[in-house]
C-alpha cells in the first residue's frame, strides 16, 4: 500500500520509501533512527578532537593550520549532511507508519524494544585501548 510519504520529493530517501511497506516500516525506521542518534553522538564527541590547534608560531604552522582545519570541517560537514538525510528519512518513515495505522506510541515503543536489543555505539576511548601498539591503528 502506497502512502503520501511514498510520493517522490526529490530527496535521498525517495528510493528508500519505494521499498517500505506495512511489514517493514517500523524496522527500517528503527535502524535508521539508531544510526542517526549514533552518528550525531559521535560527531558531538568528535567536535573537540577535530579542532586543530596551531603547532607553533612558525610561518608554516600559521599558514597550514587554517587550511587543514577547513579540510577537517569539510569532512565533518559531510557526516552532518548524512545525519540530515537520516532525519529526513526517519520523518518520512514515521509519516508512512501513521498512514499504515501505527500510532506515534507504536513507533516509539518499537524503537525502545529495538534499541534494547541493539548494542550502543562503541566508546571511542575503550576502542582505542583495545588496539594493538598502545592505541594506534595500523
Amino acid at each position: 500500500m502506497s502512502t503520501p510519504a511514498h510520493l517522490p520529493r526529490g530527496t535521498e530517501s525517495d528510493s528508500l520509501l519505494i521499498q517500505v511497506n506495512i511489514d517493514n516500516v517500523l524496522q527500517i525506521h528503527n535502524v535508521l533512527h539508531r544510526q542517526e542518534l549514533d552518528v550525531t553522538a559521535i560527531l558531538l564527541r568528535a567536535r573537540e578532537e577535530t579542532t586543530l590547534r596551531q603547532c607553533g608560531e612558525d610561518l608554516i604552522s600559521i599558514d597550514v593550520t587554517p587550511m587543514f582545519q577547513a579540510k577537517i570541517d569539510e569532512i565533518i560537514n559531510i557526516h552532518w549532511a548524512h545525519v540530515a538525510e537520516l532525519q529526513e528519512a526517519t520523518k518520512r518513515l514515521r509519516e508512512a507508519a501513521r498512514h499504515y495505522g501505527f500510532t506515534d506510541d507504536d513507533v516509539q515503543n518499537s524503537f525502545v524494544a529495538h534499541d534494547e536489543a541493539t548494542p550502543a555505539i562503541v566508546d571511542r576511548a575503550a576502542w582505542r585501548r583495545s588496539l594493538p601498539l598502545g592505541g594506534t591503528s595500523v
